[in-house]
């Protein structure tokens, strides 16, 4: 019965032109599976899918990606601060085969250990990094996750200019990053009292 369901929303989404509504439906059908289920791993033909149709691995990352940018002291860099983009997504252990299948997608990245109860596939290097980037411009998230997204892309496109490696340049990076999710730490937003948090890209609702 599973695969019926999977296969039949397959055949919805596949069609070489996804829309936004449908699309939208799609994250909605993906919800409702990850609820109904208590392990995504046991789930074969979810994880065909991901191969099948990469729209379905976006629309898992919707709700269980993660784009951060750490910055932090560095005594081996000449303005003393070091920035690293970060792509990860933590699940339960139960959901290790998922993300293997994950991983071998985009194929980059490593799975740690993450606490006793759950793992995390990482994507630190930029490379790596640039992969990921390429995959969600193709196809592009829709929920307010895409406005992190293109702040996070904005920030590596930074780094590939070496900007970062100036003042000026981490400056427009922690202006950048003020913006996404999380904000600052309470270290940046004392050693950068005066940067403005970035205006948030608009998202488009066609």
């Amino acid at each position: 019965m599973v695969f019926n369901v999977l296969y039949n929303i397959f055949k919805v989404y596949s069609n070489g032109f996804i829309t936004n509504y449908r699309f939208r439906m799609l994250s909605n059908h993906i919800n409702i599976m990850r609820r109904s289920y208590s392990s995504l791993a046991t789930n074969a033909s979810l994880n065909l899918l991901f191969y099948l149709n990469p729209w379905f691995l976006t629309g898992f990352c919707d709700g269980e990606s993660n784009f951060t940018v750490r910055i932090s002291k560095s005594n081996s860099t000449k303005i003393g601060w070091v920035v690293q983009p970060v792509f990860q997504i933590c699940l339960h252990k139960k959901d290790l085969n998922l993300l293997k299948k994950i991983q071998s997608f985009f194929n980059v990245g490593e799975i740690y250990l993450h606490k006793e109860e759950s793992y995390n596939y990482v994507v630190q290097s930029l490379q790596g990094i640039k992969v990921i980037i390429e995959h969600f411009k193709n196809y592009p998230l829709l929920t307010k996750k895409r406005e992190d997204f293109e702040l996070f892309a904005q920030i590596v496109n930074l780094i590939e200019k070496k900007e970062h490696l100036v003042l000026s340049g981490l400056i427009k990076i922690i202006s950048l990053k003020a913006s996404m999710n999380l904000g600052l730490s309470l270290s940046l937003k004392t050693a950068f009292p005066n940067v403005i948090p970035a205006i948030k890209p608009k998202r488009s609702n066609q």
